[in-house]
C-alpha cells in the first residue's frame, strides 16, 4: 500500500494539555496490522469518519487508516484483549466529568509498538464540533491523526532497524555511494545504466525503491527505459508534484 511506504515526520502545535508516556520493558508484540485503528465507543461514527479521510496525493481515493468499530463500552475497553492493540482510540463522553474536550495518550502500556489514545469530551455535540471537514479532532495539543500517523512512522522505522536487508543495501552503497535502509522483505531487483529497482514483489501489497543518477526533468525517460509494462509503449512515470529527489 502507498500510505506504508510514505513515512513523513510531523509537528505538533500546543494548544491543549496532552500526556503522552513512553515505557521501555519486556512487553508482547501488539495486534493488528500498520495503519488499523481501534476505536471504542464512537458516536454516530464521528471517529470513523475523521479517521477515513483519503491520504493526500494517490491516484485513487485511499483511507488513511483501516477503521475497526467495538461494541465494547469504553469502561472495559483496558481490561480484555483491546489493551493489546496496536493503535486503540477510546472515546469517553461524560458531561459531569468533563467541560470541554481534550486528548490524553499513552504510549507502549501493554505491547509495543501500540499508541493508546483516550478522548473526553462533555457531549456528542462537542468531538463533532471540534472536527474540521471531518478531518482531524482541533484545539488539541495532538491532532488525533497527526498522533497516529507519528505513532505509526515511529513504528516502522524502529522495525526498518531491526529488520532490513544489508546485502540489498551494500548493493546501493556499491552503485551510488551513499547509505539507505532497505525493508528486510525487499529482495528483489532489476539492475540498469547507473539504475536500481528494488522491490517486494507483493501482489496484494507491493513497495518499490527507484534509485538512479539522471537530470531531474529527464526522470520519466529513466522510467521509460528501465521499467516497462505489458508492452514498450507503457512505463511508469512520477507524479510531478508529489515526487521528491535525492
Amino acid at each position: 500500500m502507498y500510505k506504508y511506504v510514505t513515512r513523513l515526520l510531523l509537528s505538533f502545535c500546543c494548544l491543549l494539555i496532552a500526556a503522552c508516556n513512553d515505557r521501555n520493558g519486556m512487553l508482547p508484540t501488539s495486534g493488528g496490522s500498520p495503519y488499523e485503528v481501534t476505536v471504542v465507543g464512537d458516536v454516530d461514527s464521528i471517529l470513523y469518519n475523521t479517521l477515513s479521510i483519503d491520504v493526500e496525493g494517490l491516484p485513487q481515493s485511499e483511507p488513511m487508516f483501516d477503521v475497526r468499530e467495538t461494541d465494547v463500552k469504553p469502561t472495559d475497553a483496558l481490561t480484555g484483549v483491546l489493551r493489546y492493540a496496536r493503535s486503540l482510540v477510546v472515546v469517553d463522553i461524560n458531561p459531569k466529568k468533563y467541560d470541554k474536550l481534550r486528548l490524553e495518550c499513552k504510549r507502549n502500556m501493554y505491547a509495543e509498538p501500540q499508541l493508546i489514545v483516550r478522548i473526553c469530551a462533555p457531549s456528542a455535540k462537542c468531538l463533532r464540533d471540534t472536527t474540521s471537514d471531518g478531518t482531524v479532532l482541533q484545539g488539541n495539543t495532538h491532532t488525533l491523526v497527526e498522533l497516529l500517523k507519528t505513532h505509526e512512522s515511529k513504528a516502522y522505522i524502529e522495525t526498518l532497524q531491526h529488520k532490513h536487508n544489508p546485502k540489498m543495501e551494500a548493493e546501493v552503497k556499491r552503485m551510488f555511494g551513499f547509505d539507505i535502509p532497505i525493508p528486510a522483505d525487499m529482495k528483489s531487483c532489476k539492475r540498469g545504466k547507473d539504475f536500481l529497482w528494488i522491490s517486494n514483489d507483493s501482489p496484494t501489497a507491493m513497495q518499490n525503491i527507484c534509485i538512479y543518477k539522471q537530470q531531474f526533468r529527464k526522470r520519466d525517460s529513466v522510467m521509460q527505459v528501465n521499467i516497462k509494462g505489458e508492452t514498450d509503449s507503457m512505463y511508469m512515470t512520477t507524479v510531478h508534484d508529489a515526487c521528491s529527489v535525492i
